[in-house]
């Protein structure tokens, strides 16, 4: 794994800190890699089905796929909120 270090301003790491409770993140590295795989989802012309069984996040991203045919999915962006993801 490659190791990243940030610097966040208070209100900023409150909103980190609240949305880590609020979805039962472990940590804050789960939480910033879940973050960083759905902005680049909402953002990309990302093909689910490029990814192959052996890929880490495989599993993440077919249930993505299935809660996207069965109804909107929402998805954090970079400000925190809300955009569709089809």
């Amino acid at each position: 794994m490659v190791h990243y270090n940030i610097t966040l301003n208070q209100e900023l790491a409150d909103i980190v800190d609240r949305e880590m409770k609020k979805k039962k993140y472990s940590n804050r590295s789960e939480f910033f890699r879940d973050l960083v795989r759905r902005q680049y989802l909402a953002e990309e012309d990302y093909s689910i089905e490029e990814i192959l069984p052996g890929d880490p996040d495989y599993k993440f991203l077919q249930s993505l796929k299935k809660k996207s045919k069965s109804s909107k999915f929402k998805v954090l962006n970079s400000k925190l909120n809300a955009t569709k993801l089809y």
